[in-house]
């Protein structure tokens, strides 16, 4: 059996040469490499700026987004992405911006890469002593579970989503008095992202513009249907449009009767509209 095993593996050891052989020439290599460092670049463009502002966009310059963003090269998403991209529209965790100019978090940063560099020495040790894999383990699920809930901390500073002590008295309020059947409308739909993060009310809730411009047959509609619905609307709003018109409230103030009123902090108000009787 002995000369049987060593031809087995003599023809083991050729097999192994020619597969390494036949390995993809460095042409090739170099291709493949180009083509996974441009799918990285598109994913990373893709999570850099939030959809919503893509969708803004793509509403701005086509009459039918949806199906132009599929079909029609021009209005792709890559396209779409690097047209918007910009300071002021990321959306990272360590990039807060703030008038236009991005300020970085480096600590978050530096954390980050001091986890990755600790991941990169675990695996190491791991592969080298298997006994310690379980206390390895358990220091890292520790150490993500810390750097997670540190670096959504340091994001609740970033004044992209900070509506400020104002409307965030205002979600309390809402969180206290609403009735499971009421509905709210945000009649600035800036604080929308703000609203996505903070709001723990379980009561449905529209956005829509201060912009007087943006009042059309479509919002008419909405405050329509929305009135018919339901018995409660809370609006609120806030003075950051000055004295420029509110037809919203105008229209609620005209349609539906005023039950209860509170003002906070920064200009914010929330307001309570009842059915007229």
């Amino acid at each position: 059996m002995r000369p049987g095993l060593l031809l087995s593996e003599s023809t083991g050891k050729s097999a192994r040469s020619r597969l390494c052989d036949s390995r993809p020439t460095r042409l090739f290599a170099m291709v493949f490499l180009l083509a996974c460092a441009l799918s990285v670049g598109i994913e990373l463009l893709g999570i850099s700026i939030p959809s919503l502002w893509y969708r803004l966009y793509m509403l701005g310059i086509s009459q039918n987004p949806d199906s132009d963003a599929i079909y029609q090269p021009q209005f792709s998403p890559i396209v779409g992405y690097l047209r918007i991209l910009h300071v002021r529209n990321l959306d990272f965790g360590w990039v807060h911006v703030d008038a236009g100019r991005a300020g970085i978090d480096w600590l978050v940063i530096v954390l980050a890469m001091g986890f990755i560099l600790w991941c990169t020495l675990l695996l190491g040790r791991a592969w080298r002593q298997a006994a310690s894999q379980r206390v390895l383990l358990a220091a890292t699920f520790v150490l993500a579970a810390g750097l997670s809930l540190f670096t959504v901390y340091r994001c609740r500073n970033d004044i992209n989503f900070s509506g400020g002590p104002g409307y965030t008295a205002l979600l309390q309020t809402v969180q206290r008095r609403a009735q499971p059947h009421d509905v709210m409308i945000l009649n600035n739909d800036v604080q929308a992202p703000f609203l996505l993060n903070e709001n723990r009310a379980r009561i449905k809730w529209y956005g829509l513009s201060r912009d007087p411009t943006q009042w059309d047959d479509a919002t008419i509609s909405l405050l329509e249907r929305l009135s018919g619905q339901y018995e409660r609307i809370w609006l609120a709003l806030d003075d950051s449009a000055g004295n420029l018109p509110d037809p919203t409230r105008a229209w609620l103030e005209q349609s539906r009767r005023k039950v209860e009123g509170y003002d906070f902090e920064g200009g914010v108000h929330l307001i309570l509209f009842a059915a007229k009787p």
